[in-house]
């Protein structure tokens, strides 16, 4: 079993070095986060709606999308369906969307 030595906890990466440099990266959460908020973005801007005028018709606020549309947040799946309703997809299609899409 391996010591732990350390653990780096930074925006983008959370990593628990252990005594022999075997590292557990836990990285994946971060970019299914920034791959949510890339397609939402993407999908959001090809309906011509900006941040204010889509937070406002689901309930939400300019800032929350905007954390979303980062990567900063991680949505619940009752905001996972307001916002798919919303952009007229399906969670299916968003998934879809996400599968595709490369983290930048």
């Amino acid at each position: 079993m391996n010591r732990i030595i350390g653990i780096w906890k930074t925006h983008y990466l959370n990593t628990i070095v252990c005594r022999h440099y075997d590292c557990i990266d836990y990285s994946k959460g971060v970019m299914i986060d920034k791959k949510f908020g890339q397609v939402l973005k993407k999908l959001r801007t090809e309906k011509g709606v900006s941040q204010e005028e889509f937070a406002l018709s689901i309930g939400l606020h300019r800032t929350y999308i905007s954390q979303l549309e980062r990567g900063i947040k991680s949505p619940s799946l009752r905001t996972i369906e307001k916002i798919c309703t919303e952009l007229d997809v399906t969670l299916v299609e968003f998934m879809q969307y996400m599968e595709h899409e490369k983290v930048s």
